[in-house]
Formats: C-alpha cells, sequence, structure tokens
C-alpha cells in the first residue's frame, strides 16, 4: 500500500485538474471579460495541478545531473544483473597491492568500511582495484601484454574486439567507468545515495572478473639445468628450465611443466603468461629436481619471460 501512495496520489491531482479544465471549457462560453479571466485562471490552475502530478513520476527516469547520472546507474545496474548469471563466484585471492591479498570478501568489507566514512574515496578506491584486477586477468591469460601506458578504457576496448569475455561483462566494465568518472570528477555535490549505490554494483562487477575461469601458473622450481641429450650430458649454456605447477581454468586439473627461460624466479611466484619466439630451444632433457629421474623437458619451445604479477601492474 505504502509503495501505491504516490501513485494514487499523482492520479488523484490529474483528476483534479481535469475537472478544473472541464470546468474551464464551460467557462469558455461565458462573453464576459470576468468570465475570461476566469476561463484563464482556472486553466493555468488545471494545468499547475497536472505538472504537479506528472513532474514526480518524470523525475524517476530524467535528472538534472551529468547527463542522466541515475538513468545510468539503472542500465547498469541491470546490464550487470546479466552477467552476473555467466559468471561463477570468486574464488581466488585480490591482489589489491604489490605484496598484499585478500579475499573477495575481505575486498568487500574494506570498501564499505570505508564507505561509510567517504563514499567517494571508496568508489575510486574500488576503481583502481578493478582495473589492477582487469589488468591481472589480461597478463594471467596472455589476451594482451599489459603496458602502464594503456589506459583503462583500451583495454575495455581491447575485450570487446577480441570478445575475451561475455559482452554483458565488457559492457558492464564501461557502463561503470563512465558511472565512476561522472561521480568522481564532476564538479557537482554528488548524492552520497548514487555514489554508494555504484559501489554495490562495482563489488560485483569485481566478484565477476575474479570469477572469470583462467589458468594459474605458479613456481615449483626456480631453474633446472637442461640438456641437449638424452644422457644429460652435454649443458644447455645460459638457459635454465623454469617448473610451473599449473591449474588448469576449472582447477581440476594440476600438472607440473617445465619451460626454458633466462629469467631468474623464485618458488611460489605466480606468473604471467608471456614468451619471446626470438629464442627457440630444440629437444632438451632434464633431471626431475625431486627424483633425479632423468625427463624429457619439450621437443622445441620458445623462451618463457612470464612476470611475477606484482611486477605487472
Amino acid at each position: 500500500m505504502n509503495k501505491l501512495a504516490p501513485h494514487l496520489a499523482s492520479l488523484a491531482l490529474v483528476c483534479i485538474g481535469l475537472l478544473m479544465l472541464g470546468v474551464a471549457a464551460v467557462a469558455v462560453f461565458s462573453t464576459t471579460s470576468n468570465g475570461q479571466s476566469i476561463t484563464s485562471m482556472i486553466v493555468m490552475g488545471a494545468l499547475l495541478v497536472i505538472l504537479g502530478a506528472l513532474l514526480p513520476r518524470l523525475a524517476d527516469d530524467f535528472e538534472v545531473g551529468p547527463k542522466g547520472l541515475k538513468a545510468k546507474l539503472k542500465g547498469l545496474s541491470k546490464t550487470v544483473t546479466q552477467a552476473e548469471q555467466e559468471i561463477p563466484p570468486a574464488t581466488e585471492p585480490i591482489m589489491i597491492s604489490k605484496t598484499k591479498t585478500y579475499s573477495t570478501d575481505q575486498i568487500t568489507e574494506q570498501i564499505l568500511q570505508e564507505a561509510s566514512s567517504s563514499p567517494r574515496a571508496a568508489l575510486i578506491h574500488l576503481g583502481v582495484i578493478i582495473e589492477r584486477q582487469t589488468r591481472l586477468l589480461l597478463a594471467k591469460t596472455n589476451w594482451i601484454k599489459p603496458s602502464p601506458h594503456l589506459n583503462f578504457s583500451a583495454i575495455i576496448s581491447y575485450l570487446e574486439e577480441r570478445k575475451f569475455v561475455s559482452v554483458n561483462l565488457t559492457s558492464s566494465l564501461r557502463m561503470f567507468w563512465d558511472v565512476r568518472n561522472d561521480l568522481v570528477h564532476s564538479s557537482e555535490d554528488q548524492n552520497d545515495e548514487d555514489i554508494l549505490r555504484a559501489i554495490d554494483i562495482g563489488l560485483t562487477i569485481l566478484k565477476m572478473i575474479d570469477g572469470i575461469p583462467h589458468e594459474r601458473n605458479v613456481v615449483y622450481h626456480p631453474g633446472v639445468d637442461v640438456f641437449e641429450d638424452e644422457e644429460c650430458k652435454i649443458k644447455r649454456p645460459n638457459i635454465l628450465g623454469v617448473i610451473l605447477d599449473t591449474t588448469s581454468p576449472g582447477g581440476a586439473i594440476k600438472q607440473k611443466r617445465i619451460f626454458p627461460t633466462t629469467r631468474s624466479y623464485k618458488k611460489s611466484q605466480e606468473l604471467s603468461w608471456e614468451w619471446n619466439f626470438d629464442i627457440i630451444l630444440g629437444e632438451s632433457w632434464y633431471r626431475e629436481p625431486d627424483t633425479k629421474e632423468i625427463k624429457s623437458a619439450w621437443g622445441s619451445s620458445a623462451e618463457f619471460i612470464g612476470r611475477p604479477l606484482e611486477e605487472v601492474v
């Protein structure tokens, strides 16, 4: 009943306005100057009543803010809801700095706590995390070599062009960034309610980004000697074999893989997926570090040059 009350009140005002217009129509037949004055007053009053009833309803769809902010938020919310149905919940930790990672729930709690004192600052912080996680996703999948000089809008355009993720997600990212810029950079005082709504939607987008299935590669051994011959007597100069623990996008398959590299790594570093095709190594062998068993390393391989994720962003 409370939800219907505003609509019933508006309907009542419109009916009153129409009744006044009807009275004015009757008064039109009066030829006296007084009758004309009364008619004009009734018409003006009727129009004011009708406008008073309709304007609040129109305000739901139109606003005086920067480029229809409420309409943008409404469209963003709808698109995010559609995208959310296409991506499983996030399970991986989120890297918020070069040294710290948190779960999605921890990030949500942190952002909401920050929003309680400064919604605008919380929105800015959330935008930074969303951009960082998108860049990390690109680095881990080698969809594009991330560059600090490539702005976020260009990254979104690349995702849209290559269709690596769903249209709804790329649309959500672009719409969120547009709304975020409106709220952060507008010279007008923004309604905290709108900022909080944008934060709520942004947190959902963050969970979707981190829920996108992708392969993970973590250093198991930073570098073993590799050899040109199966007896492991002729060592390849200036080349090591980095052994990676690889987890499949769905998380069900885990395996160890070895690739040639000239880079230095540390155990347990998670790496981006990058290659140097100027260096190609032929068939090689190595001694498995745990069992010392001689195994085939690769038939032919380019140099692996993946970077620790903390160096990517």
